[in-house]
């Protein structure tokens, strides 16, 4: 068994990254070697690597061979003791004396050998010189073998740092060409971001918290009809929204910002050609590992055809098609929501009189056109006045009730509008109308269904009177109207 030193393992690891184990002759190391043989006038020099179990040679001079095992080796007791070794003659040493190398023809009797270090304490192998007769060596030659163990350092460590750069090189071209195709495959990716971008009319955006700066995505920009090399500021941002849009969205953003936590808004905005859109602004922050925020990240996106549908929905599903007015169940919600907040009502029930006639004799383009005239004539009531089409010929209306007076007026004012001649397809009309009235001036919380059922039995109280009547009662819960 061969002596070895403390840190064997540290030192084997060093000596493979080395990368030097069975590389090829190299001219510097066997000029070294061959310089060395001349100068001491030995028989041969060599520059070992101790590895594992063998000793290599990374040059010799005046031998026959490139490695031995290493229990054979000189060279491996200088390893293991991590200083020169000096024998003048190893038949008389009890280390080497049965050694083979010894032993064989023209077997080594002198050796002195340094080792090699490439980091402190760390001994990869040794510059060593050998002879085949014994040999005095005296202080001075042991400094001179020393200062070319020295050179030796230098080259090993040269090699290394050579072979480091190499593989730094390779490492940096495979980096290069890994990036280049990440690269292209970011563009890639990025063209496709872009155009999923440009087909949900949306945009990404970005700001660092630290700079205040503003990153616009390509598709953000064209969003709001602008360069790409417009600066985007709070100032440039600003141009874009109304004084009370701007403030709406200002009050979301700051408390956002505020409490480090994402938002949502819909908001009106203005293109640089000053066309009115809708948009969803959507942000959430990013932290950094330590949970401080760095910066804001968002996307904006055009909204204005959905918007645009959601109204169009909302009117297929509140007005009635013919006349525009709303329809019954929209009517009841309107009615509903003023009920709640303990507002009186007053609702009128209206039923057209002669409207069959024109639909029997005219046709049904005659009545629907009849139709929308009425409901345009309607229309023209205050603002403050609801008014739909609750079924074929009829009509509901209702406002805040203040006094009979008030009430009877408006209904008066109506059967007089709706009294007024009607002409289509150079065909002229005359329609009547039926009026029911109730009210909840003593009841503000009376439900709305209940106050329909009311006015329609004061609409047929007024119809059984006769065509264009009204008959109104400030009627309770249960009450049937009398007869007039």
């Amino acid at each position: 068994m061969f002596p070895v030193p403390q840190n064997e393992t540290v030192r084997l690891q060093h000596v493979l990254e080395l990368g030097i184990l069975d590389s090829a002759f190299e001219p510097q190391f066997d000029a070294l070697v061959m310089h060395a043989s001349e100068m001491f006038g030995v028989s041969g020099s060599l520059i070992s690597i101790i590895d594992r179990s063998r000793q290599w040679f990374k040059a010799v001079h005046g031998l026959d061979m490139r490695e031995t095992r290493r229990e054979d080796a000189f060279c491996n007791h200088a390893i293991a003791t991590g200083s020169k070794v000096i024998v003048e003659d190893a038949t008389q040493d009890e280390r080497f004396s049965s050694n083979p190398l010894v032993l064989q023809e023209n077997g080594i009797r002198f050796y002195a050998g340094v080792p090699l270090a490439i980091e402190e304490g760390i001994h990869v192998g040794t510059l060593c010189i050998l002879d085949t007769k014994p040999r005095r060596f005296s202080p001075t030659a042991i400094r001179a073998l020393e200062r070319l163990g020295q050179v030796a350092e230098a080259l090993i460590k040269q090699l290394a740092q050579a072979r480091q750069l190499c593989k730094l090189t390779d490492e940096i071209r495979l980096k290069n060409v890994l990036l280049a195709e990440r690269n292209a495959e970011l563009l890639v990716n990025q063209q496709l971001l872009e155009d999923a971008y440009r087909l949900g009319n949306m945009g990404a955006w970005e700001r660092d918290l630290t700079t205040g700066n503003y990153r616009w995505s390509k598709s953000l920009y064209a969003l709001h009809g602008i360069d790409i090399d417009v600066e985007i500021t709070d100032e440039t941002l600003r141009r874009f929204y109304s004084d009370s849009e701007w403030a709406r969205l200002n009050e979301t953003v700051e408390r956002a910002y505020k409490e480090n936590s994402p938002y949502e808004i819909e908001v009106e905005f203005l293109t640089a050609e000053n066309a009115p859109r809708h948009a969803r602004i959507s942000s959430a922050v990013q932290f950094d590992e330590d949970g401080v925020p760095i910066r804001r990240l968002g996307l904006k996106q055009d909204i204005t055809a959905e918007k645009e549908a959601r109204i169009a929905l909302r009117k297929v599903a509140e007005y009635d098609a013919l006349t525009g007015l709303l329809n019954r169940s929209a009517l009841l919600a309107k009615m509903e929501e003023q009920s709640s907040q303990g507002r009186p009502i007053c609702l009128m029930m209206l039923d057209l009189d002669g409207f069959k006639d024109v639909n029997d004799t005219s046709g049904h383009n005659a009545g629907d056109a009849c139709l929308r005239e009425i409901g345009r004539r309607l229309r023209a009531m205050p603002s403050e006045v609801f008014i739909g089409r609750v079924g074929g010929d009829e009509f509901a209306m209702f406002m805040e009730a203040t006094d009979k007076l008030h009430m009877e007026a408006l209904a008066t004012w109506t059967l007089l509008k709706v009294s007024e001649p009607l002409s289509w397809d150079e065909q002229g009309f005359q329609l009547g109308v039926s009026i029911g009235i109730t009210h909840s001036l003593d009841r503000p919380a009376a439900n709305p269904a209940l106050l329909m059922t009311e006015a329609d039995l004061a609409l047929y109280a007024a119809k059984s009177k006769g065509k264009t009547d009204t008959n109104s009662s400030p009627i309770r819960c249960g009450w049937m109207p009398p007869a007039r």
